[in-house]
């Protein structure tokens, strides 16, 4: 799918750009993919952690990211979604879960 293609690439430039000295300060950031990613799989994993949190994206075909943070102070767990989502979409979706951390 077009869209997919889209979707994977704003991932991987978002993740270029936390990367960047200055954006991200304390936060490792790893990225795993692409996958093959046959049926219920993701193309893309990606792990940011810092001192205070830890979270997970995973991109899916068609648009879907699951996203997870686990606050290592109290512990708690904060997960989330989008489907079907633009690449706009997925951008901001992984800057909001970064700004857990």
């Amino acid at each position: 799918m077009p869209e997919d293609a889209a979707n994977f690439e704003a991932m991987t430039k978002w993740v270029a750009v936390a990367k960047c000295p200055g954006d991200l300060v304390g936060v490792a950031v790893a990225l795993d993919g692409p996958f093959e990613a046959l049926g219920m799989d993701p193309v893309y994993l990606l792990r940011l952690d810092s001192a205070c949190g830890e979270a997970e994206a995973s991109l899916f075909r068609g648009g879907t990211q699951l996203m997870v943070h686990v606050d290592k102070v109290s512990l708690e767990v904060w997960q989330g979604h989008v489907d079907a989502a633009t690449p706009t979409e997925i951008t901001a979706a992984l800057t909001a879960l970064a700004n857990r951390l």
